[in-house]
């Protein structure tokens, strides 16, 4: 496909006004680093108390690349000892092969991504994330890349595999998930939703006042109506490629915090984001990816980058209690996943640099 229609199709495709669509390209290939309203930059780390606690991760974009990556011992360990892992799942599951999709002559195009059964499956194994404590979110922009057919066959999958999943939108069902760690009565509310939904190609959803993935337009319109120990907000939102966070973003975050969610785990951007402390409510802006899509477009040092986002809550008063941030990189060379360490090439730690204290 050359360059040219790629450029068309992505005009067409955009949820952005017309001159970031236009810039699009560029900063796909150089990431901005403006801090619009001069955010302060905080540690990767910050525990305060070493009482017993549960730990929940948080991780970004599950996108389609080409292989599954292997993981290093290192990462996979981390995601080994968590209660609880959150994820964005960036793409819809469907019972067939990349290979197989991109011959699809019913709507397929560069922009529609999809991934197999099998890829997801081998990419959990790898990381050594256990399917029954991980929730993810399917509400994101590419949701519909492939239609009803695509969002049935994706939530089909994750159940028959025990993966839960939040963000789908079904008439009359409630929009916060109910999830709980049974073994100590702890009960936590997950709301996943997209701010940015692709503009429809041939696939969409036929009946999204029915059936789609849930899009908020006013935070104010979430009821709260059940007590929980932990209320998540799993956003898809603010401007890709982007590593600092826009004013409306910030002002969206803060009206979550005051609804009385106690955790904000982004994503969308493609790059990591700071982090930030909203009275009783820790709000990571966005985790990056946990996959770099790979293709030549997107190709940069910022999105071979992403977060294992740990998160300490004590098993007492039910508070959290510090935060340890994981940089992980996709190596797009050897297509393994890998902790960020001093040795790793200067462009990561400038990256690093520019958005955290380290």
């Amino acid at each position: 496909m050359n360059i040219f229609k790629i450029f068309y199709q992505g005009l067409r495709v955009s949820p952005y006004p017309l001159l970031y669509s236009l810039l699009y390209g560029y900063y796909a290939k150089h990431p901005g680093f403006k801090n619009f309203t001069n955010q302060p930059l905080l540690p990767l780390k910050d525990i305060q108390d070493d009482e017993p606690c549960y730990r929940f991760i948080f991780f970004g974009d599950i996108f389609a690349t080409e292989a599954v990556p292997d993981v290093s011992a290192s990462l996979a360990e981390i995601f080994s000892r968590a209660d609880l892992i959150f994820g964005n799942l960036e793409c819809p599951v469907i019972y067939t092969t990349q290979a197989e999709l991109r011959r699809d002559k019913n709507g397929a195009n560069f922009w529609s991504k999809s991934i197999s059964e099998e890829f997801v499956m081998r990419l959990l194994n790898n990381t050594a994330i256990n399917p029954s404590k991980l929730i993810l979110s399917i509400a994101n922009n590419h949701s519909q890349d492939w239609g009803d057919q695509g969002l049935i066959a994706t939530m089909q999958f994750l159940t028959n595999h025990n993966i839960n999943f939040v963000g789908e939108f079904i008439k009359q069902a409630p929009l916060i998930k109910t999830f709980e760690i049974k073994a100590a009565n702890f009960n936590i509310g997950v709301l996943a939703w997209t701010n940015w939904l692709n503009h429809p190609i041939e696939k969409k959803f036929t009946k999204p006042e029915e059936f789609s993935i849930i899009q908020l337009r006013n935070i104010q319109n979430i009821k709260i109506e059940t007590k929980y120990d932990c209320l998540i907000a799993l956003p898809h939102w603010d401007y890709e490629y982007q590593h600092f966070t826009h004013k409306k973003t910030q002002q969206l975050a803060k009206l979550i915090a005051d609804k009385g969610f106690n955790i904000i785990a982004g994503s969308h951007t493609h790059t990591i984001q700071p982090l930030a402390v909203l009275d009783h409510c820790y709000c990571l802006y966005s985790l990056g990816n946990m996959l770099n899509p790979g293709h030549k477009l997107s190709r940069s040092w910022s999105s071979n980058l992403g977060f294992a986002w740990e998160v300490f809550i004590n098993k007492v008063t039910k508070n959290i209690t510090g935060y340890i941030i994981h940089p992980f990189i996709h190596d797009p060379i050897k297509n393994q996943l890998r902790l960020f360490d001093l040795n790793d090439d200067q462009e990561y730690k400038d990256i690093l640099s520019k958005v955290y204290k380290l």
